[in-house]
């Protein structure tokens, strides 16, 4: 067995209070039988800082998915589709309903889910304005109370139907402070809905932001 072992060395040097140099250098490590020895520095340069890069690439395998039409941000970290409005079923305090859903927008973002709605049913776009998501235990901004549930923190494409479940077989608890005040209780209000054949999309406050505006606050 080859043991190939680079030991990077961080220099810094101050030339007054206002100045201070960083260095990087790069040391081979050679193995003997009973010990190893630090070979002479060398400087890290950008040869050597995509060698690394290729060498740190070659040990993380994330996999190749074909983008499904619903999905609309995929990275290591953050996965954000669309859900088109339709009837759903509800965990509303351990009652069981099926109700009309807006269409909503899922961002699982560092193993933290937040949803809000948008209009209509087609793909939202960078610019599409975006509306409180409308159901309980999620906030303004969208951010789930997950109630202990675990989430990927590198999530698939493969897991979207599974997050989804989760979110919406979960018990809904509270009201969000985000939702205007009605006259009838959580349980009441789920209740008449499940009657309807469509959400009253007038009783969601605006967010007053676009898709690409939200997304870019998520990522900060």
């Amino acid at each position: 067995m080859s043991v190939t072992s680079i030991a990077l060395v961080i220099n810094t040097a101050s030339i007054d209070r206002a100045d201070e140099i960083l260095t990087v250098t790069a040391h081979d490590i050679h193995h003997g039988t009973d010990k190893s020895t630090l070979g002479p520095g060398r400087v890290f340069d950008l040869a050597s800082k995509r060698a690394l890069c290729a060498t740190l690439a070659g040990h993380i395998d994330n996999g190749i998915e074909l983008l499904s039409p619903h999905s609309l941000v995929v990275s290591k970290d953050t996965l954000i589709w669309h859900r088109p409005r339709k009837k759903t079923t509800v965990n509303i305090n351990g009652k069981i309903l099926t109700v009309p859903m807006p269409s909503f927008v899922f961002a699982l973002h560092k193993s933290h889910l937040y949803v809000v709605a948008v209009p209509g049913d087609k793909r939202p776009d960078h610019d599409t304005p975006l509306m409180v998501c409308g159901m309980p235990n999620v906030s303004a901004s969208g951010s789930w109370c997950s109630g202990g549930n675990q989430l990927p923190g590198e999530p698939r494409q493969s897991q979207i139907e599974r997050i989804e479940k989760v979110f919406f077989e979960s018990p809904f608890t509270h009201w969000s402070s985000a939702l205007p005040k009605t006259p009838d209780s959580m349980e009441g209000w789920y209740d008449a809905l499940s009657r309807k054949s469509s959400f009253p999309m007038r009783s969601l406050p605006k967010l007053n932001r676009t898709l690409e505006s939200w997304i870019e606050r998520l990522n900060r």
